[in-house]
């Protein structure tokens, strides 16, 4: 049989009960996990605090030095080809590749030429770039360290 008989609930009185974040802390259990939890948003946000030190501290002072070309003057020798004078810095002193392109007056590549350089190869340097169509000046798109 079940019984019909009314549950009785203690009152809800600060004096019965303590204060009432106590009964909200009991009827709600905050207490263990909310401990808990706090606990793993600070090891979870020292963690990411360490990574970004890290990646900061690496940034500053363990990038490579940069290799940087510049063309420094492009001689158009007829429709079919131009001269190009560049320069590479080279702060590492490794032996270099550069991607060096000729291109016309929409600047649009029209020919380019990969040229490598040993290691303490300096000053400028002269190539010829055969074009498919005339050219009106050269860029050097990037250098690498081999």
């Amino acid at each position: 049989m079940v019984s019909t008989e009314p549950t009785s609930t203690p009152p809800i009185t600060g004096q019965a009960m303590g204060s009432n974040s106590d009964f909200l802390e009991q009827r709600y259990g905050r207490g263990r996990r909310a401990r808990g939890d706090r606990r793993l948003v600070i090891w979870l946000g020292s963690i990411l605090a360490a990574g970004l030190l890290t990646f900061i501290v690496w940034s500053a002072f363990f990038q490579h030095a940069q290799v940087t070309g510049t063309v420094t003057q492009s001689i158009v020798n007829d429709r079919h080809s131009i001269t190009v004078s560049f320069e590479v810095k080279n702060p590492a002193g490794k032996s270099v590749t550069c991607q060096i392109s000729a291109i016309n007056g929409a600047e649009s590549s029209v020919g380019s030429r990969q040229v490598r350089l040993p290691a303490g190869q300096l000053g400028a340097q002269n190539i010829r770039i055969i074009t498919v169509q005339p050219a009106s000046s050269a860029v050097v798109d990037s250098c690498w360290t081999r």
